[in-house]
């Protein structure tokens, strides 16, 4: 639910500023880990569900070190980051807005942290580099080979496999991380206003049996045929589940052509364009299971335990699946169209069994 507008300007400004400043200071010299880690200075500019499945590495990191944690975050991502508490200070940098002067104050805050480490967690981006080499003496990032002009600025690098992101952010912290213990898999929930939650409470009216459902992506490559998410919808209510449909304002107009397709339409609570991503944080807890595109709800739904069932269809579902161990992730692109239906009735049987 986030503009793509304000995501397209945002990689217009990383692709140009961002690209030339990124070669300039790409030859600086390498530094070696200071002795002694008393800050922190963390970048994540990225969407809700990549910043989401950060959480558990950053509160791990956090514990091991014990130094203060200082996030820098952007105006999309704001939500899953309040009420942390193993984050001590937050910074807000939202490129996209037109105010120069405010952003130039940001970057200034952000020089004067002069923090001991330096993490950017992006894995493609260039301007959130550049703002980790001016806030901290030690740099370390991401190495994406999908991106080979990243290899070599960073002191300590880790390179993007196979494993899930969330393994990932855990592996960018090795360098900093010496405690043994066991890692915590689990994600992390982001919190719920109570104000939200109250609303969320009144608009549902004590209703039961609901699964919620989040049919659309705005990349249209990565939405599942609509035909066959009618078809779901069809099935959860012939089991006696009540669909709830999430989505943005701007994915409405998919969603009413997806409930045209519906059979039982009367028997559809259609939302989008009602929720903003506070209130989608609250409404999971009043869900029985999730149905979904890979994206950014998806993975909300996963931090609230719930089954989910993930649908991909341009990522792979090895990095970005729904991380539970009561949730299944599909991908459409390995299958045909019947088989892709076929499985996802077949894991919402199982999660049917689990909810009667």
């Amino acid at each position: 639910m986030i503009s793509k507008k304000r995501f397209i300007l945002k990689r217009i400004i990383d692709d140009t500023f961002g690209k030339a400043l990124f070669t300039a200071f790409s030859l600086r010299r390498k530094k070696s880990l200071p002795k002694k880690v008393n800050k922190i200075v963390i970048f994540k500019l990225s969407t809700i569900g990549d910043s989401l499945l950060s959480l558990p590495a950053i509160k791990k990191l956090k514990e091991d070190t014990g130094a203060k944690i200082i996030l820098v975050h952007s105006g999309d991502n704001k939500v899953i980051f309040e009420n942390q508490n193993f984050i001590d200070e937050k910074i807000l940098l939202d490129v996209s807005k037109n105010d120069f002067f405010r952003l130039l104050k940001t970057i200034l805050r952000i020089k004067k942290v002069n923090a001991d480490v330096a993490v950017d967690l992006s894995h493609t981006g260039n301007l959130s580099a550049i703002f980790s080499l001016i806030s901290g003496k030690y740099l370390v990032g991401f190495f994406n080979p999908e991106v080979p002009g990243r290899k070599g600025f960073y002191d300590f690098e880790f390179s993007i496999g196979s494993k899930h992101m969330v393994m990932n952010y855990f592996g960018i912290f090795l360098g900093l991380c010496s405690s043994n213990k066991r890692i915590n898999c689990s994600l992390i929930t982001p919190s719920v206003n109570p104000s939200v939650a109250k609303k969320v409470e009144i608009l549902l009216k004590n209703k039961k049996n609901l699964v919620g459902v989040h049919p659309c992506h705005e990349i249209k490559e990565k939405s599942w045929d609509k035909k066959n998410f009618a078809k779901i919808i069809d099935y959860l209510i012939i089991n006696g589940k009540t669909p709830v449909i999430l989505g943005s304002e701007k994915e409405k107009p998919e969603v009413e052509k997806l409930i045209s397709l519906v059979k039982n339409k009367k028997e559809v609570i259609d939302l989008s364009g009602k929720l903003n991503i506070p209130e989608v944080i609250a409404i999971m807890n009043y869900f029985d299971f999730f149905v979904s595109n890979d994206g950014g709800i998806m993975h909300i739904a996963a931090s609230f335990n719930l089954p989910v069932l993930g649908i991909f269809n341009a990522e792979t579902p090895k990095k970005y699946a729904p991380f539970n161990k009561k949730s299944y992730a599909i991908d459409s692109r390995a299958v045909s169209k019947e088989v892709s239906l076929e499985t996802a009735k077949k894991v919402i049987d199982i999660f049917l069994d689990k909810h009667l």
